[in-house]
């Protein structure tokens, strides 16, 4: 599998028209910026975050959380036209280039602006839409195509070797890759321009120097004291414990049997189940403070969730935002209120009618534990999803 040349491939006009028209830029800017620079920023990011086949097995993960059912790819412009669908997609894109890039991501965009001639903040949004662009291609493949975790790896090695002639101008230097056409793997390489003459004396003097080193090394092992013995090592933690839940649409989603997503499933797929309402609270659901900002992890969860609901199109749900008393009870309500439809909103992000998923606030009036202790006040700092029809 040629990672590259099939990522490549998976971008079509319309992909490229629909991102010109949310960044402003021009269709020919915008392909030179997308596919000439942002996408194997992307790439060259993955191929060193995710290395060997446990990298391949996280990226994986990560791409199967944001696009459980593999396609995002085919309906992208919901992730790039302005509204919840947009604002969902630039979160995620910008979490996995911060994951990608750290404190650099900002010198990549310098890169891709550079490229492609075009504004800063277009070359950043380009870089934010790449990045669920990439993470949508590897779900598709995976889900359609059987890419597993050791064909991803190898391909993510060979997609190394293609960097010097994919990546744009500064791109290597910037994240640290040796320069282009050049390969830390292959050192003899400078045969090819001509050995010098003197270079054999410096190897054999380098050679005594490191059995003269030897040497002092064996003597002083002689005279040190044995090391003390190694303090045990603690036994590892245990795995988490997850189930593989197939659901009615042929979706498989790996769950963890104490969470929400899990008990959701069973409790849609038992006929035999207490009719709605039924209540289940988020364990994963986590806002930056004081905002409605989800994070990384509580995408994952939108995800899981969301595919459940496509499963099951019956299903009609609300969720519901409480706060503790930390504060003015208006701005708690307020605070709630968006926190709840910002769940709703990542919910029709990923397909659901708006019909089936509606978002209420209730602030601080409906506490389940005192607000007199920190224990009571998180425990009524929640979000609820309550499921009104079956």
């Amino acid at each position: 599998m040629n990672l590259w040349n099939e990522l490549k491939a998976s971008i079509t006009g319309d992909t490229v028209d629909q991102v010109a028209a949310a960044t402003g830029e021009s269709v020919e800017a915008t392909r030179r910026g997308l596919i000439g620079a942002a996408l194997p920023a992307v790439l060259t990011g993955a191929v060193e975050k995710f290395s060997g086949e446990a990298g391949a097995v996280r990226l994986l993960d990560e791409a199967r959380a944001v696009d459980p059912d593999g396609t995002l790819l085919d309906d992208f412009g919901t992730a790039v036209r302005p509204g919840p669908g947009a604002d969902t997609a630039r979160r995620v894109g910008q979490g996995f280039l911060s994951n990608l890039f750290g404190p650099r991501t900002d010198a990549v965009a310098d890169v891709v602006a550079n490229h492609a001639g075009i504004r800063k903040s277009s070359a950043s949004a380009l870089l934010a839409i790449a990045a669920p662009l990439f993470l949508g291609f590897i779900s598709k493949r995976a889900r359609t195509g059987g890419l597993d975790a050791r064909t991803l790896a190898g391909s993510l090695r060979d997609a190394r070797n293609q960097l010097p002639s994919i990546a744009p101008a500064g791109l290597l230097s910037t994240l640290g890759f040796a320069a282009p056409g050049v390969r830390a793997e292959e050192p003899m390489a400078i045969a090819a321009a001509g050995r010098p003459k003197w270079l054999p004396w410096v190897v054999a003097a380098l050679v005594v120097l490191a059995l003269l080193a030897l040497f002092r090394t064996c003597r002083k092992h002689e005279e040190v004291p044995p090391a003390p013995p190694a303090p045990a090592v603690a036994p590892a933690a245990p795995a988490v414990a997850t189930e593989v839940v197939a659901l009615p649409d042929g979706t498989q989603l790996t769950l963890r049997p104490e969470s929400l997503t899990y008990q959701l499933a069973a409790y849609l797929k038992d006929p035999a189940a207490p009719p709605p309402p039924r209540r289940f609270t988020f364990e994963q659901l986590n806002f930056d403070t004081a905002s409605n900002a989800l994070d990384a992890p509580s995408l994952a969860t939108i995800a899981e969730l969301a595919a459940i609901l496509k499963a099951y199109p019956n299903a009609v749900v609300v969720v519901e935002g409480h706060t503790d008393n930390v504060g003015e009870p208006a701005a708690n309500m307020e605070l709630s209120k968006r926190r709840a439809e910002a769940v709703r909103d990542a919910l029709y992000a990923k397909g659901v009618a708006k019909e089936r998923a509606s978002g209420v606030g209730y602030g601080e009036t409906k506490p389940i534990a005192s607000n007199d202790t920190e224990e009571g006040r998180a425990q009524n700092r929640r979000t609820d999803l309550v499921v009104t029809k079956k």
